[in-house]
């Protein structure tokens, strides 16, 4: 048995973190909203990090033999506890890892922050066809960039795009639900690379400047909608569920009578230009 002050337990729990406000009202919220199999895994891992549940194990110092008791973390890269080391962390350790890689993709130079949103409409087809509607949405956003890339800059430009599926918790009492804002994350390069006859080079946008924003949010929405129906004529939409009967052409062509909106921001060629919404999504214990 070992002395009680040669044990120390490393794993202290805070007076209040995420996992009890998810142990107190998951059950509450699963009335008023859909979760995917991913969600569920990540709730009951974050639930059950770093307790009894998942075990332990000593950490032992060489030098003094004193002991640490330490709860095995659940490793889910949504878990917001922080790490206790390298090998002992959840999501924050592997978050960081990942926006340094990404980051190092980026040229050092200007870039924009563009800002793609899907109409909400289109929700319920993301719930069921996941894969397939965030498929459509990387393709027809680096499509148009593309294509509007050679048209006013006469070249090859750079994107990287990010997914983010924000859950907006609206006032209930107004007659507003839980509902996916859906919308992509681009880094698109304040240039494009053009051949010349000397060979390729590097031609700036306008500071300020990339493309008329109007026009790319109209050729986005029409190029998504268009690529919307060719899903359902090839069969490759589910509509079950909340979209049973749904009717996809006549959602696609309300969805083209509307305004859809891009954003662009221009950021400096730093590596704090980097937005931190550019990165893997996770909870925080704040």
């Amino acid at each position: 048995m070992l002395s009680g002050s040669l044990v120390n337990v490393a794993t202290v729990k805070p007076a209040l973190e995420l996992a009890d406000v998810l142990a107190a009202h998951f059950a509450d919220y699963l009335k008023v909203a859909h979760c995917t199999p991913e969600q569920f895994a990540a709730v009951n891992a974050i639930r059950k990090c770093r307790t009894a549940a998942l075990g332990g194990h000593l950490w032992v110092c060489d030098v003094c033999g004193r002991v640490q008791l330490v709860y095995n973390p659940c490793h889910n890269r949504h878990c917001p506890k922080p790490a206790l080391s390298q090998v002992e962390g959840c999501g924050a350790f592997e978050r960081a890892q990942w926006l340094l890689q990404q980051g190092a993709r980026l040229l050092p130079i200007p870039h924009f922050h563009v800002v793609f949103t899907l109409d909400h409409r289109v929700n319920p087809l993301a719930e069921v066809n996941p894969e397939a509607i965030y498929d459509l949405l990387f393709t027809t956003a680096n499509q148009t960039l593309k294509a509007f890339g050679r048209q006013y800059l006469g070249g090859e430009i750079g994107v990287t795009a990010v997914l983010h599926i924000l859950r907006q918790a609206q006032d209930r009492l107004w007659g507003q639900t839980l509902q996916h804002h859906i919308h992509l994350h681009c880094m698109v390069t304040a240039g494009a690379l053009v051949q010349t006859k000397r060979g390729y080079r590097w031609r700036k946008s306008p500071k300020g400047f990339l493309f008329p924003v109007v026009a790319l949010s109209q050729q986005f929405r029409d190029a998504f909608c268009q690529g919307l129906q060719r899903l359902q004529q090839r069969g490759e939409l589910r509509l079950v569920g909340a979209c049973a009967d749904l009717d996809v052409a006549a959602l696609s062509q309300a969805m083209q009578a509307r305004k859809w909106e891009v954003s662009f921001r221009w950021r400096k060629a730093t590596s704090a230009s980097r937005p931190k919404t550019t990165g893997r999504r996770g909870c925080s214990n704040t």
